[in-house]
């Protein structure tokens, strides 16, 4: 059996070194991390704050509530009470303005 020498891989010496390293490392990035400023979560849908962070809980009830793309609204009470169809389409503002050049 061979005795094993300070320069081998497997010597204890070897393991220390790079257990030691590793605890190292581990301190440091736990430092790091402690360091990390904690953004506030926020679980109401009536915030105005601008810095924190919505939760996934709400996030998950807007998504779940949001108005698909095709879908037209319930309530129409943010366009003032009328209906979609009554405003005029960007096609719609195209033609109207290239018709008042020609006039």
């Amino acid at each position: 059996m061979l005795k094993l020498k300070t320069t081998d891989p497997a010597h204890i010496d070897t393991f220390n070194f790079i257990h030691r390293r590793l605890i190292e490392n581990d301190v440091a990035l736990k430092g790091m991390i402690d360091n990390i400023p904690k953004t506030p979560i926020n679980d109401t849908l009536t915030s105005t704050s601008t810095t924190e962070a919505l939760s996934a809980a709400q996030g998950k009830w807007l998504n779940e509530n949001k108005l698909g793309k095709t879908e037209k609204a319930a309530d129409s009470d943010k366009l003032d009470g009328k209906d979609s169809a009554h405003f005029a389409t960007a096609a719609a503002v195209q033609a109207a303005q290239a018709t008042a050049t020609q006039v």
